[in-house]
């Protein structure tokens, strides 16, 4: 049994006008997710967006990656490294989200996608 409500996104605010923002500025607008929202804020936002039914079955591996029915993997652990995406890319998903603040290092970042165009060239990559 799930109760769920409707509430503001998760997702912080960072677009802005070209001309109206300052080299200064741009630490501040590097988060993508806003301060104080944990992961099942941003899962069941991911799993709306994305048309998942949010009554679909969701398992979590304990380590910030869930399964949502057949259709979705959403990994927001922190410090993910390029074989946690291989094994994700490996059960070869339908749709897999990952949460950009999440990755070890730019390297794993830029790698996430040629490993699941290697692995599982069908899944739509999204990172948050």
């Amino acid at each position: 049994f799930r109760c769920l409500r409707v509430d503001s996104s998760p997702m912080a605010e960072v677009a802005r006008r070209p001309g109206a923002v300052r080299q200064a500025d741009l630490a501040a607008l590097a988060g993508t997710v806003k301060a104080g929202s944990d992961a099942e804020d941003l899962l069941f936002h991911v799993l709306v967006r994305h048309g998942v039914d949010p009554a679909a079955p969701i398992r979590h591996d304990g380590a910030g990656t869930y399964f949502a029915g057949d259709d979705l993997v959403a990994c927001f652990a922190d410090d993910v490294t390029e074989d946690m995406v291989a094994a994700l890319a490996a059960r070869r998903p339908r749709r897999m989200v990952f949460r950009d603040a999440g990755f070890g290092s730019d390297t794993v970042r830029l790698n996430t996608d040629r490993i699941f165009a290697r692995l599982s060239p069908g899944t739509d990559v999204t990172v948050i």
